[in-house]
């Protein structure tokens, strides 16, 4: 699979990038609500997603869909049942990632491949810094279940080998803990966003998970690096690191967990679905009930993908 076929570049909003369907998941961030604004689009909508925990006073007043479901694929089912998504298989259809919970944004990916979508547009806008730093709390309360994300399970083999858990790792350093945590029989990868957002967030990244690594047992193998931004490059980057060590064959299963930036996040989906539909890889989430609702200022630069999926 060659993913360097795939489009990114920085968003440019002229009079000629428009779409017909604009979905963003609502958030207090400067990135989200910025775009949100400023975008041309027939049909906007805010998604509400439980998570952030708003209450009925900070939501929107028009061009809201409030979010229903506790699980990703009970959020998916309701958005599709509130929209009709299917309706807009032949017309353009533009999402931005900035706001969206990762698993909830992994299944739409699946979603749109098996509703036969040929492409869709997908905006991430990197945040100018993050407000506390390395300190900086994205998710909130105790993680209550790591599980493999719906949709996204892999076959199991029946052998005694160990297990690998790849970590796409962010900020949070408890999610982390939990990552690594899910199998007792495993060796462990870090993937870091190299290149990172900003200068500065590579060495606060690093920070994080040195504080997790108490919770690892042993050292983490030898880091693999992708650009914090592209999706694309991450997805290169998990294939070329299962094949090249011919993971598939010496380990039981292979676990992918996306902790790191919504791009990367969105690598793991199209690496997956690229490759490892049918072997023993699956992406796992530790789960918690909320999620802060702004944890950056400012906007930094704003990127847009397009997903080919007739290329998956």
């Amino acid at each position: 699979m060659d993913f360097s076929f795939f489009y990114r570049d920085e968003l440019e909003l002229n009079e000629d990038t428009n779409w017909d369907l604009f979905l963003s998941s609502f958030n207090n961030s400067d990135r989200v609500q910025d775009i949100f604004r400023d975008i041309t689009a027939t049909s906007k909508f805010w998604l509400i997603q439980p998570e952030y925990d708003f209450s009925a006073a900070e939501i929107p007043d028009s061009n809201v869909i409030i979010i229903q479901g506790k699980s990703e694929l009970e959020q998916l089912q309701y958005l599709n049942e509130s929209l009709k998504l299917s309706q807009y298989v032949d017309q353009r259809l533009c999402i931005d990632i900035t706001g969206f919970m990762r698993p909830q944004l992994i299944l739409l990916l699946r979603y749109l491949k098996n509703e036969n979508f040929k492409s869709v547009d997908f905006i991430y806008s990197e945040p100018s810094i993050y407000k506390s730093k390395e300190k900086t709390e994205f998710s909130s309360g105790s993680v209550y279940e790591t599980r493999q994300i719906a949709g996204f399970q892999g076959s199991n083999n029946a052998n005694d080998k160990r297990d690998l858990i790849i970590i796409l790792a962010g900020y949070d350093k408890n999610l982390i803990g939990r990552a690594v945590q899910y199998s007792e029989n495993a060796d462990v990868v870090m993937l870091f966003g190299f290149p990172s957002l900003q200068p500065d967030m590579y060495q606060e990244n690093i920070l994080c998970t040195v504080e997790a690594y108490d919770s690892m047992g042993e050292k983490p193998k030898d880091p693999i690096f992708a650009p914090a931004w592209d999706p694309f490059e991450t997805a290169a980057a998990l294939v070329s690191y299962i094949e090249d060590n011919k993971c598939l064959r010496n380990y039981r299963h292979v676990y992918i967990c996306p902790l790191s930036t919504k791009p990367q996040a969105l690598g793991a989906g199209l690496a997956w679905m690229s490759s490892y539909e049918n072997e023993a890889v699956s992406i796992i989430y530790p789960f918690t009930k909320n999620y802060q609702k702004e944890t950056s200022i400012g906007v930094a630069k704003t990127w847009l993908y397009t997903v080919e999926f007739n290329n998956l």
